[in-house]
């Protein structure tokens, strides 16, 4: 039995004998030059066994954007990307228009696996860390109560996609100027914050790893978070 699966069961029992609303979950990407993955993208999103009440696709063209996905995805919503370029500028785009309790991101050039979404809703934590199967073997986000103890995570444990509350990035949104790991910020942020992290502990995408990717060293980058998070309250 999964993480989610076990500390999920409770709260969704307890959502329905109080008789509340379901909490609405939201999936978003975001597209620059990667159309090439588009179809690969939405297969997995049309394969969610929980399905998403809102698809934000935030894209440097639009108009490419549903020519790619014209007969192959319905009821999405792509928005024009705000400059500056960048994955974190993106994202909040996408975000800031997607109004859902939960959001979940993964990159357009990974595939969702069907049981992505399932527990979601009804999580008890405010960051989940989606299982990915990279191709060097499965990752995941570890809990992690802190920010000093997110800063302090490797490079193969880092998410590049999870679930979280979008109370917690209305707070406290991408950085674009701690480009290229504006992910990793953001979870040092949320931490900061009070955000309570756990994991799914299963596989949940399928990460993409390709030729059009470049990824810098990461210990500037961890210099450079460090001090963003030394102004944080």
């Amino acid at each position: 039995m999964s993480v989610v699966d076990s500390f999920t069961r409770g709260n969704a029992e307890q959502y329905m004998k109080r008789g509340t609303y379901i909490p609405s979950v939201g999936v978003v990407t975001t597209v620059h030059t990667y159309h090439h993955f588009l179809e690969r993208w939405a297969a997995g999103v049309r394969g969610l066994q929980d399905k998403p009440d809102r698809i934000v696709i935030a894209a440097t063209s639009p108009d490419e954007v549903r020519k790619n996905l014209d007969g192959k995805l319905n009821d999405y919503k792509v928005v024009q990307a705000q400059e500056p370029f960048g994955l974190g500028a993106y994202l909040n785009t996408a975000i800031d228009a997607c109004r859902t309790n939960i959001i979940v991101w993964i990159g357009v050039d990974d595939r969702y696996r069907p049981q992505a979404l399932n527990g979601l809703r009804f999580m008890d934590a405010d960051v989940i860390g989606m299982g990915m199967q990279y191709p060097s073997g499965r990752r995941w986000m570890p809990a992690a109560p802190t920010a000093e103890q997110v800063l302090k995570v490797q490079e193969n444990l880092l998410p590049c996609g999870s679930a979280f509350h979008r109370k917690f990035w209305a707070a406290r949104p991408f950085q674009p100027d701690l480009a290229p790991f504006e992910d990793w910020a953001l979870w040092v942020g949320f931490a900061a914050l009070g955000a309570r992290f756990a994991t799914t502990n299963r596989i949940d995408f399928d990460y993409s790893q390709h030729g059009d990717q470049i990824v810098p060293p990461m210990e500037p980058t961890r210099t450079r978070i460090a001090e963003w998070a030394k102004g944080l309250p």
